[in-house]
């Protein structure tokens, strides 16, 4: 909960020669320092903001306002030398303490803490603010701002060597920037901005800009040109992880937009792999709508990966000005939405904004630059993978029923689990008890392709795996997790595919048939790979992006 007391101080005392004026600038449309006012007013509306400036054009458009003050430093102050002749750090100190009396007791209350926060800083956001004053407990006197992730190189011997690897510090260190300084009142009689326990604040490389020069003008003029893209998914052991995989790989494509991630609220496997790899994830609260999480985040464009949405869920957000984009959506929100992507199943008639087929498959780019293996007559490899999760746990069971005649013929199973599959331990104990060591187990690889590479046939899930199967010619075996799955038409035999449906329901000594007929008849693996050979997806990421930038710019 926002601190209610908190009292911002604004120090706008630098006369810039090389910016003259910036602060009254007009920046997308208003001054400067009005970017910085109204991000505290949003955050915490009870906030109470007093700036400090000896300029008449400042004082007067920040006193517009509303629960602004205007404290005016003697004429004879400078940075350079103070009030007293105190310089630096300590002269500011003094001066924001001494101005402090004075606005306390003329507003008869205290300002503790206290957020001194510089006045050309627009990028800020509201979840910046509200990590420092999370980060401001009991026992931390100050919390100072820092760019995040940043090599640090240290002199050793005469020579640079840097700090990667070392233990506890793999990411890297923040590096101490000046935006803002959060501190208890107290520090600032002692002569300081921040006291002797310090906390650091990492902030995003773009948001950590203080605006000095016109490069950095033009820098935050072209980030706040950025359109917000939001979006929203789910990843849990129910559904798999293939939504996260799906919107990670677009969200990499729309480098020129502002990105987050809105997991639904059971989606911590969703929230764990996305935070992973670097994208800013929130998660929804479960007490509220998944609508209210959406408007609160303020997006002008919502990408949905969460299968069938409601008509009420799309309407909402189309209502509040956001334009909407569906994966996967057979719901009756995608005959509303802007544009829906149903690249796994076929054609099923409809408007024109929905784009049905594996021509809008989103082929990541490790398979746009990998090479298929030459056709070969002796099965040497066979690959297993079953999603993200595997719900069902159709790994382990095809393993203990494969693995040994496997094994018998020479061949190896190269078993590719992936990161949301718990049952990994209990796969190492079965590998063992079997003694299988013909199976190779790579659990999360980010490198399926060349494992692929390595197959003669396949047994898999119909996900997204089945069409990059397709596209690295390997046959497969299709084992659906759901009926949901089982109704996709892609992994069909006229596809190079041998399709048996629900995994569950397929009967042992069936699997059985189907491995020993592509371990040994040759010229039928030929025909099905000959069956794929039509098949081509590599313009499928490019549709789909230029239909969604389209939608994102319209």
């Amino acid at each position: 909960m926002i601190d209610k007391g908190i009292l911002f101080l604004v120090p706008a005392l630098d006369s810039s020669r090389l910016l003259p004026r910036k602060l009254v600038r007009n920046l997308q449309g208003k001054p400067l320092i009005f970017h910085l006012l109204d991000r505290i007013a949003s955050w915490c509306p009870e906030a109470s903001i007093l700036v400090i400036t000896a300029d008449e054009e400042v004082a007067m458009l920040a006193g517009r306002r509303p629960g602004v003050s205007i404290s005016h430093p003697d004429s004879s102050w400078s940075r350079e030398t103070g009030e007293t002749g105190e310089t630096g750090e300590t002269g500011e100190a003094h001066l924001y303490a001494r101005l402090l009396d004075r606005w306390e007791a003329e507003q008869r209350r205290s300002g503790d803490p206290l957020f001194i926060i510089r006045p050309a800083v627009p990028l800020l956001h509201d979840d910046d603010l509200t990590r420092a004053l999370t980060l401001l407990t009991p026992e931390v006197d100050s919390v100072v701002s820092a760019r995040e992730a940043m090599r640090e190189w240290n002199l050793q011997g005469g020579v640079f060597a840097s700090d990667f690897g070392a233990e506890g510090n793999d990411d890297g260190v923040p590096e101490a920037i000046d935006l803002f300084v959060l501190c208890r009142r107290r520090v600032l009689e002692s002569g300081h901005l921040h006291g002797p326990r310090v906390q650091l604040c990492p902030i995003s490389a773009d948001r950590a800009i203080h605006i000095r020069d016109r490069h950095d003008w033009w820098v935050c003029e072209k980030l706040l040109e950025r359109r917000r893209v939001l979006f929203v998914v789910a990843g849990d052991p129910v559904i798999g992880m293939g939504h996260v995989y799906r919107t990670m790989m677009l969200a990499h494509e729309l480098m020129e937009a502002d990105i987050a991630f809105l997991c639904t609220a059971a989606s911590e496997l969703a929230v764990e792999h996305i935070t992973h790899h670097y994208f800013h994830s929130i998660r929804q609260d479960p007490d509220e709508s998944l609508a209210e999480a959406v408007i609160r985040e303020r997006p002008d464009l919502v990408i949905n990966d969460i299968l069938d949405t409601p008509l009420a869920y799309v309407q909402t957000l189309q209502a509040a000005g956001i334009r909407v984009i569906n994966f996967e959506d057979e719901g009756p929100g995608a005959e509303v939405a802007d544009l829906v992507v149903n690249a796994v199943l076929d054609d099923a008639g409809g408007p024109p904004h929905i784009l049905w087929g594996a021509d809008y498959f989103c082929l990541r780019t490790e398979f746009i630059h990998a090479h298929p293996r030459p056709f070969q007559e002796k099965v040497s490899g066979v690959l297993i993978t079953f999603g993200g999760v595997d719900p069902t746990d159709l790994t382990r069971r095809v393993v203990r029923l494969l693995g040994p005649l496997a094994r018998a013929e020479g061949v190896t199973l190269y078993v590719l689990p992936g990161p949301g599959y718990r049952q990994k331990p209990a796969l190492d104990a079965l590998v063992a008890e079997l003694g299988l060591d013909n199976v190779v187990v790579n659990q999360g690889t980010r490198r399926i392709s060349d494992y692929m590479a390595l197959a003669d046939f396949a047994l898999c899930s119909p996900g997204r795996t089945l069409y990059e199967l397709a596209h690295m010619r390997v046959p497969s075996v299709v084992l659906a997790h759901n009926e949901r799955e089982a109704r996709r038409s892609f992994g069909k035999e006229a596809r190079g595919f041998i399709n048996v449906g629900l995994g569950e329901a397929a009967a042992d000594q069936r699997l059985v048939e189907l491995f020993e007929s592509l371990l040994h008849d040759g010229a039928f693996r030929r025909e099905l790979r000959r069956r794929m050979e039509a098949i081509h997806l590599t313009g499928g990421l490019e549709r789909v992006m230029e239909r969604i930038r389209r939608v994102l710019n319209s």
